[in-house]
C-alpha cells in the first residue's frame, strides 16, 4: 500500500489538507497527517482545530511515497529545519513532493525576475494573456486572496500574447489536458517565457481569472460556463 505524509500548520487551507486526506484514503492510500506544531492539535486559515495522526517528530522519520503539503496562510510555517530537511531527503531518494497553491514557495527554486501572466486554455484554444501586477511585486496568498490593491489588465503586447498562447497550448497538449486549464508564466526583462505551472482547477467565482478572459472574448459569465462544460470529456 501507498503511503502518504501530510504536514500540517497553523494556518493551513482547510479544503487543500482535508480533500487531499480524504481522496487518498478513499483510494486505499495510507495517509499520516503530522503537525508541525508541539502538540498533535493544528488550526486551519479558518480556526478550525484539527486533531492530527502525530506530530511531525513522530512521523517524519518514516517512509512515504509522497509528502503532500497544503498551503494556506500558514504557508510559511512549514520552513523550519525539521520540514526543509525531511523534503530535501525526500527529494534524494527520487520520491514525491507536491506542494499545492502557495505551498511550492517552501521549495527551493530559480528565482525568475520579470512580470508574471497567465493564460486560459479552454478545448485547446487559448484566451486572452491576463498580466498579475501586486502592488508591491510580491503576489503571495494576501495578495491573490484579500487584497484589493493587486491589478489584472490584459496584455496588449500582441507579439507576447501569441507567444505565450502558443506555449499554452503547447502545454496543454503536452500534458494532456482537456477542457479549462490555467496555464501561468514568468517573463524575464529579455522577453524568455517561462511556464510555471498548468492548474487544471483553476478558481472560478466572477472575480477569478478565467471568467475574466472569458468575458474578454465576449462571453458572459454563464457563457463561460457553458463553454466549458461543452469542452468536458472523460476517459471510456
Amino acid at each position: 500500500m501507498s503511503k502518504v505524509l501530510v504536514p500540517l500548520v497553523e494556518g493551513f487551507e482547510d479544503i487543500e489538507a482535508v480533500t487531499i486526506v480524504d481522496v487518498l484514503r478513499r483510494g486505499g492510500v495510507e495517509v499520516v497527517t503530522a503537525s508541525v506544531a508541539g502538540t498533535p492539535f493544528v488550526k486551519s486559515s479558518h480556526g478550525i482545530q484539527m486533531s492530527a495522526d502525530a506530530t511531525f517528530a513522530q512521523a517524519a522519520e518514516e517512509t512515504y511515497d509522497a509528502i503532500v503539503l497544503p498551503g494556506g496562510p500558514g504557508t510559511g510555517n512549514l520552513k523550519v529545519p525539521a520540514v526543509l530537511e525531511r523534503l530535501r531527503r525526500q527529494k534524494e531518494a527520487g520520491r514525491l513532493i507536491c506542494a499545492i497553491c502557495a505551498a511550492p514557495t517552501v521549495l527551493v527554486e530559480e528565482f525568475i525576475p520579470g512580470r508574471e501572466f497567465t493564460v486560459a486554455v479552454v478545448d485547446g484554444k487559448a484566451w486572452p494573456v491576463i498580466e498579475i501586477v501586486a502592488k508591491d511585486g510580491w503576489y503571495g496568498y494576501e495578495e491573490k486572496y484579500t487584497s484589493n490593491e493587486t491589478r489584472y489588465p490584459f496584455l496588449e503586447d500582441g507579439e507576447l500574447s501569441s507567444k505565450m498562447q502558443k506555449i499554452a497550448v503547447d502545454a496543454y497538449r503536452a500534458v494532456g489536458c482537456r477542457g479549462v486549464t490555467r496555464v501561468d508564466f514568468r517573463v524575464s526583462p529579455l522577453g524568455r517565457c517561462y511556464v510555471l505551472e498548468l492548474n487544471t482547477s483553476p478558481g472560478f467565482t466572477a472575480h477569478s481569472l478565467v471568467p475574466k478572459a472569458g468575458i474578454k472574448t465576449g462571453l458572459t459569465f454563464a457563457g463561460v460556463c457553458d463553454r466549458i462544460l461543452q469542452s468536458a470529456d472523460y476517459d471510456r
